[in-house]
């Protein structure tokens, strides 16, 4: 979604570009882990929202079907209620359980959504995938657990994203989290002696002919908060495109600016090690 390019306070070598590399159907769940995701009680289309939910998941890359007959996978469920907020709003609550195929509980969490009444009671598709969208970046990290720590070094910090638009403050650091967490980092909630921190900022300026031209820039900090490097992305997207969710963008951004965020890392256990 957003092309990027390198600026740095120590020499990064090359511009970089996410790829938005294709995820399969990732159906070979008894070979492979991952979960099946069970009709949603309480939403007005239970399937629907199912299926909606495995397609955000898949795009999250963890493996998830509505499927039931891969026997080694996970079970995902959830239970649904509905509050009014306002005239033409509903609060969501879903409460969600994960279970082994044995039926055994391993984990479980709730998560709430405004939504507007009448296309959600109606269960439109638009209203059955925004919420499965917002509800997935929670999931995954739920389903996948703890990550084993593969690339000793410093820990890692992210903060908040300053200046996003919508819900790109919050999305997008806990998009960079899970996507260092994947790679083998230690990330942590809090500053240690030894972490870097990761300090992300957007800019969004509107350009006219139903565009707005989009910067964001993560500085990378060591424990005292000076500024080792930085990894600038900018582009232009259709106007207001970030004023609400970013869902599927967060993602993007965090895997494009992944590869530069690593480099200034590996550049600093070098610099320790030598």
């Amino acid at each position: 979604m957003l092309a990027l390019a390198v600026s740095a306070c120590q020499p990064l070598t090359r511009p970089f570009e996410d790829q938005g590399k294709e995820t399969n159907d990732l159906l070979r769940l008894a070979n492979r882990g991952g979960v099946v995701v069970l009709p949603i009680e309480g939403v007005p289309n239970p399937a629907a929202f199912a299926e909606a939910l495995a397609v955000e998941l898949r795009k999250l890359e963890v493996p998830a079907t509505t499927r039931a007959g891969a026997s080694e996978a996970l079970r995902l469920a959830g239970r649904a209620e509905a509050a009014p907020r306002d005239g033409t709003r509903d609060e969501i609550e879903i409460s969600w359980r994960l279970a082994q195929a044995s039926g055994a509980i391993i984990a479980g969490r709730t998560g709430s959504w405004i939504v507007p009444r009448a296309p959600w009671a109606q269960g439109t598709p638009e209203a059955i995938a925004a919420v499965a969208q917002l509800a997935a970046p929670d999931l995954a990290g739920m389903i996948e657990g703890d990550r084993p720590v593969t690339r000793p070094g410093p820990s890692l910090v992210v903060w908040a994203v300053d200046g996003a638009p919508g819900d790109g403050a919050v999305t997008l650091k806990a998009a960079l989290e899970r996507a260092l967490r994947r790679s083998g980092y230690r990330v942590l909630p809090e500053l240690k002696e030894d972490s870097l921190v990761v300090a992300g900022a957007v800019q969004v300026r509107r350009t006219g002919a139903g565009q707005d031209r989009v910067a964001i820039v993560w500085s990378i900090l060591d424990s005292d908060g000076a500024e080792l490097a930085q990894v600038d992305q900018e582009n232009s997207v259709a106007t207001g495109l970030l004023d609400g969710p970013w869902g599927e963008v967060a993602r993007q951004v965090a895997a494009g600016a992944l590869e530069g965020i690593i480099e200034v890392v590996e550049q600093v256990k070098k610099k320790a090690a030598g």
